[in-house]
């Protein structure tokens, strides 16, 4: 890690179903933290007139450089992109393991854009990034797709799920 940073954003296509990896560098010598990074992807990537649901938004899931780090309790991530209900930027932070998780897994960040054909989820393991099928969890809960997931891949997973509000696109799934 450099200054708290893992050094690598893990990049998501949706459309075409790969994955990539980008140096976190390019971004945290000018934007602080996992909220600075993700507004700078979005500023690059996203023009003003795409809106919230559109494949040409990223959804960017992201820890800053105390994430990870026991003594200041550094689990905390966010979530940002531009949010259907003000059609503008916006950030969610939020608890959990599931933030140290990524840092432990080697990212800083995930730039998901894009539009699958299909359901699939991003299951991070041994170094590796792939899309697995998720059509049998399509129409279930948050909580209900959490535990088929750990009960399929293991007690250890740490899970982000976008339950029905987020499948159905309803404006208030931010």
């Amino acid at each position: 890690m450099t200054y708290g940073y893992a050094g690598k954003i893990l990049r998501v296509d949706l459309n075409s179903g790969k994955t990539t990896e980008v140096p976190t560098c390019d971004y945290t010598d000018r934007f602080l933290g996992g909220r600075g990074v993700a507004a700078k992807v979005c500023w690059d990537e996203v023009p003003p007139e795409v809106r919230a649901l559109d494949a040409e938004n990223r959804v960017i899931f992201a820890t800053g450089p105390i994430g990870g780090v026991p003594p200041f309790s550094g689990s905390r991530w966010t979530a940002c992109g531009k949010i259907p209900s003000l059609e503008r930027f916006s950030y969610g932070n939020l608890g959990g393991r599931w933030g140290a998780e990524l840092k432990f897994a080697g990212y800083d960040a995930i730039v998901v854009q894009g539009k699958s054909e299909k359901p699939v989820y991003l299951f991070l393991h041994d170094g590796l990034a792939e899309l697995k099928d998720a059509s049998a969890l399509w129409g279930r809960g948050s909580i209900e797709t959490r535990e088929m997931l750990k009960g399929e891949l293991g007690s250890f997973v740490r899970v982000v799920a976008i339950g029905a509000g987020g499948e159905n696109m309803a404006v208030m799934a931010n």
